[in-house]
């Protein structure tokens, strides 16, 4: 990110300012063309050219944003690791996004983190319908338990379940080995998004529903937020 544009058009400014004011002063005393054009490229125009010049060599900004500068620009909730995390790492922000679905705390468990679907648009009332109809997002209530028979669902707390070390086991958390291209981006129905991103995925399994293991499985993708920090973006809960 170059500093050039900006300052060589203050630089250009104030040239032209200097240029006008002297060639107001030489031709009130010396009457000569060819001394208003000497003077004013020397005192205006040689001070310009140099300006120009050096700001080629100034270095590139650091570009890299602090977590703080991140969360700012992007949302105060974003959960935030350094790219290449390790599983443990990615695996208790999935923890804290379960434990916030079992207090129905929908609107900060969606806001942990980006989302993506092509098809859905997530807001945390579809994020409910998702549990509830057994992730199918977009009922009501009562239109679930019309359609389903039930609409009773809810998803609990890990601490609390028995199959707690089971479930975390079953996370299969995948970091892509090649930079994700157009035609791969397509055949993983996120080309409509910054694909060049994403660089890993989550497979979250057996959701706890209702204090058991479940067929729920909420799907992530690993997105980078800059050259050094990357975030979870939410995709799907549906059964696999």
């Amino acid at each position: 990110m170059y500093v050039r544009g900006k300052k060589t058009f203050i630089a250009a400014i104030l040239s032209a300012i200097i240029i006008i004011v002297l060639c107001v002063f030489v031709n009130m005393y010396y009457k000569d063309p060819y001394a208003i054009v000497v003077i004013c490229f020397v005192f205006g125009g040689i001070p310009l050219l140099l300006l120009f010049f050096s700001l080629d060599r100034l270095p590139k900004q650091n570009v890299s944003l602090s977590k703080d500068v991140i969360t700012t620009f992007i949302g105060s909730n974003l959960k935030i690791l350094p790219i290449g995390a390790d599983n443990d790492e990615i695996i208790s922000l999935l923890i804290e996004w379960t434990e916030l679905l079992a207090q129905e705390n929908y609107s900060e468990a969606l806001n942990m983190f980006q989302a993506y679907n092509w098809e859905i648009n997530w807001t945390p009332e579809l994020l409910e319908s998702a549990v509830f109809t057994y992730g199918c997002p977009g009922y009501t209530r009562a239109e679930a338990e019309k359609v389903f028979g039930s609409s009773d669902y809810k998803i609990t707390s890990l601490y609390q379940n028995p199959d707690k070390n089971k479930i975390l086991e079953s996370i299969d958390i995948k970091y892509y080995t090649q930079e994700v291209i157009e035609g791969l981006a397509k055949d993983l129905c996120f080309e409509e998004t910054d694909y060049e991103n994403v660089i890993g995925d989550i497979n979250y399994d057996n959701v706890p529903i209702n204090g058991e293991m479940s067929d729920l499985t909420a799907l992530f993708h690993i997105k980078k937020v800059d050259e050094k920090n990357m975030t979870l973006s939410f995709f799907d809960l549906h059964v696999l």
